[in-house]
């Protein structure tokens, strides 16, 4: 499944998955029914190239060039496996604004085609 069908079935906030009873769970576990961004991203599993640097571009951040890059070298590979970690967690930050809406997610992962 896209990531943008597990936000339609159910989203959350403050959590990357909520189970059925409402509480934090793993987000591969059995009762993991609503997802926030990033827990939707993850669950849906192998995502197209750039798919995180797309989605950041359209929440304000414009690091798509640095991170879909060829790396060859270890060191620049986890300086970049760091930035995917920061765009994960401003995504997470995004996500959890107060006045944010399910509709406002489901707007952005349209527009980044997932």
């Amino acid at each position: 499944m896209k990531p943008s069908e597990y936000i339609r079935r159910g989203w959350c906030q403050g959590a990357h998955a909520v189970s059925i009873n409402g509480r934090r769970c793993d987000i591969d576990a059995p009762k993991a029914r609503r997802f926030d961004i990033v827990g939707a991203m993850f669950k849906a599993g192998e995502l197209p190239p750039g798919a995180w640097a797309a989605l950041m571009e359209h929440v304000g951040d414009h690091r798509r060039e640095e991170v879909e890059r060829t790396v060859t070298n270890s060191v620049e590979r986890a300086r970049l496996q760091r930035k995917a970690f920061e765009m994960a967690s401003d995504l997470a930050r995004w996500n959890d604004q107060p006045n944010r809406t399910q509709s406002e997610v489901l707007d952005v992962l349209r527009r980044a085609g997932l």
